[in-house]
């Protein structure tokens, strides 16, 4: 059998190695139109749905709110429409295949339902479909990958903030918790950095077969729009390692703030790759834009983390102490200095000086109030602060710790501390008549907001709950 040549003449190859040659750019704005376009479409569907919802829901509220405390609910007992329930059971909420909902798995994290599965399935599915429409007719580009650095490249930047919307502005419209749909956050974000990955990975095959693997690292060095790439490049190789569950979990508050430095380092040489590129690339201000966004959600985050945990005093003074008759349990009190709008369903990351400084944890907010409190000018002009009180269960780690400590110290400790949130809080249960929580152990706190909030509506005739069944498991 004939052996078969793959050398590849140099005046085949070299013009695939400079510019963009090859890159069927026209294409590439078509793609990127595309994108945005779904994005809309796709947008207008969930807030379609969700004005429905609401204005069903609003219906069933007001109708039972109104009505006399004994009346019966039987005219809600049949949907509207007889196939809704159906799809609700067998595709929104149902989990994947047969395993249970919202469950972890070690290497992929929580599982999503059936709707949410579909919807990334087609989403990396046109991701992919967008990457290798590259004209392999071309009897180069079809041995060297000429054209695919272009559609696997700088189509996907404007994906940037294509994807950080799709993973953050439609889970907030359609009211989805981080736990609800968590491939939204992961997955649409690690479909950008394989493409990005892959781009590279196209260009040095091309380059090798040009000028061997010595030109490689010659061009990085020396060549300021190939080094820049390459920066970018190996930073979301490292994202892409540290995102990993196993090492995500390994070391949490560290890799959120290395991820956040390589986040800055991407941004940054993904506009100067684009800057010294030496063309007029209108994916120029798309990066700028996505940068500009990130900027400002940072910013935010920032500001809001102040408003809520810096004084004129100091940080928010934060009581912790055992909770009498228990052997593992304590209630962490913080008096925030500002009114803090908190829905029932949310939690905060706090930040303790007392114990483990440097690290955040999640606690679900048990109980919320707020006080009036008379300022420097008097009694006439009073401020509204904001009280939350949470319930940690000692298991290890951080909890372990956070109980010896306040054990060690009488079973009553004061100590400053930060308050990061609040996240969550999406589920309203107002318009539901009949209310079922199941709770376990310490987290009796996640459901505890709720319950108050339906008694209190019920008595101040603004919800349309008439009986609430608490299942708390011990």
């Amino acid at each position: 059998m004939e052996a078969v040549d793959f050398h590849f003449e140099d005046s085949l190859i070299d013009p695939y190695d400079e510019g963009l040659h090859g890159v069927n750019q026209s294409d590439n704005i078509a793609f990127v139109q595309i994108l945005w376009a779904s994005l809309g479409l796709l947008t207008s569907i969930v807030v379609s749905v969700q004005l429905v919802l609401h204005q069903t829901n609003s219906r069933r509220r007001i109708a039972l709110a109104e009505a006399p405390k004994e009346t019966h609910q039987d005219a809600w007992v049949r949907p509207v429409f007889p196939w809704v329930p159906g799809v609700k059971r067998r595709f929104l909420y149902a989990p994947l295949f047969s395993l249970r909902r919202a469950r972890r798995l070690h290497w992929f994290g929580s599982l999503s339902t059936r709707s949410h599965a579909i919807f990334l399935l087609f989403y990396a599915a046109s991701n992919i479909a967008y990457m290798f429409a590259v004209n392999f007719d071309s009897w180069t580009n079809r041995y060297t990958g000429g054209g695919e650095h272009g559609p696997a490249g700088p189509s996907n930047r404007a994906r940037q903030p294509h994807n950080g919307l799709v993973a953050v502005e439609l889970r907030r419209l359609h009211h989805a918790s981080s736990l609800d749909c968590p491939g939204l956050t992961f997955y649409a974000g690690r479909t950008v950095v394989l493409e990005i990955l892959l781009h590279g990975i196209v260009w040095a095959v091309v380059h090798v077969a040009d000028k061997g693997w010595s030109s490689v690292g010659v061009k990085v060095v020396h060549h300021d729009f190939i080094r820049a790439g390459f920066v970018g490049w190996v930073a979301l190789a490292l994202i892409l390692v540290l995102s990993l569950p196993p090492v995500r979990a390994a070391c949490y508050e560290a890799l959120v703030n290395i991820h956040i430095l390589l986040a800055t380092i991407i941004i940054g040489s993904t506009i100067a790759h684009c800057k010294l590129s030496g063309f007029d690339l209108p994916h120029t201000p798309w990066n700028i834009a996505a940068a500009v966004l990130w900027a400002v959600e940072r910013l935010l985050r920032a500001l809001r983390l102040v408003r809520y945990s810096l004084t004129r005093q100091g940080r928010t003074i934060t009581d912790i102490e055992t909770i009498e008759g228990t052997s593992n349990m304590c209630r962490i009190t913080m008096n925030l200095p500002c009114r803090v709008d908190i829905k029932p369903g949310t939690h905060a990351y706090i930040r303790l000086g007392a114990v483990k400084f440097r690290e955040t944890h999640p606690f679900s907010m048990a109980w919320v109030e707020h006080r009036l409190y008379p300022t420097a000018r008097g009694f006439s002009q009073r401020k509204i602060t904001t009280v939350v009180s949470f319930i940690v269960c000692a298991q290890q780690g951080f909890t372990r710790d956070l109980f010896n400590r306040v054990s060690a110290s009488g079973g009553v400790l004061t100590t400053n501390a930060t308050f990061k949130g609040p996240y969550g809080g999406h589920t309203s249960l107002d318009s539901y008549g009949h209310v079922v929580l199941i709770a376990g152990a310490s987290g009796i706190t996640h459901q505890i907001g709720y319950a108050r909030r339906l008694v209190l509506g019920f008595n101040s005739q603004t919800t349309a709950t008439r009986r609430i069944v608490l299942v708390w498991v011990i």
